[in-house]
């Protein structure tokens, strides 16, 4: 990838293969699979593959490239509950978005657009992801569902500063870190098919109110 650029300043190309390091080891839910990223130390490539474990060899299911550099964030990947297909997050749009793959066969896009996803989480139920969006402009990061297979991404929320979340272990409720331009983060919890949100904190002193 720096062939272009070291010629451009009269210089020699560089030899032998670039570096490469282990970034994640994701195992399948029935532990007979396993996913690996990698990425190049020149950070312009990351790969996902797949581990052959009878060959010892690994197997690619996909490739992000890029001659500038792979951003730090939107690396998440993961299983699905079939155990055979991957999702992951990829920059490849010019933005941060969700897709599923079956090894072997091209990806699909679960949200496109000109927002990003952040923080994906799969559902309890295994049937939908949670993730943070910002469909709206890029300071408004709200919860927002998409089923796994055919639908829409939903906004859940319509707080304007949405830092995270994490569900009850009965997948029933969604807590919320929720923070404004004059309001440190705060706590609240809602339903985690969408509905009221209740905040449960108020950590401002009446000075700062």
């Amino acid at each position: 990838p720096l062939a272009t650029l070291r010629a451009a300043a009269g210089k020699e190309p560089l030899k032998g293969n670039r570096g490469v390091r282990v970034d994640g080891i994701e195992w399948s839910g029935d532990g007979r699979q396993v996913a690996v990223m990698l990425r190049a130390h020149d950070n312009k490539d990351r790969w996902i593959a797949t581990v052959d474990l009878a060959r010892q060899a690994l197997v690619p299911v996909h490739r992000l490239t890029d001659p500038a550099w792979i951003n730090w964030a939107f690396n998440e990947y993961g299983w699905l509950p079939d155990n055979r297909s991957l999702w992951f997050l990829s920059e490849e749009s010019g933005h941060g978005h969700l897709y599923t793959v079956v090894p072997g066969q091209r990806p699909q896009a679960l949200t496109a657009g000109r927002w990003e996803v952040t923080q994906p989480v799969l559902a309890p139920a295994g049937d939908r992801f949670y993730f943070t969006c910002n469909r709206a402009w890029p300071g408004d990061y709200e919860l927002c569902e998409r089923p796994l297979g055919r639908g829409e991404v939903r906004e859940l929320t319509d707080l304007d500063g949405v830092e995270g979340f994490v569900f009850s272990p009965d997948g029933q409720q969604v807590a919320l870190r929720v923070s404004s331009s004059h309001v440190p983060p705060q706590l609240a919890v809602m339903p985690a098919a969408g509905g009221e949100v209740r905040t449960l904190t108020d950590t401002r002193s009446e000075a700062y109110r």
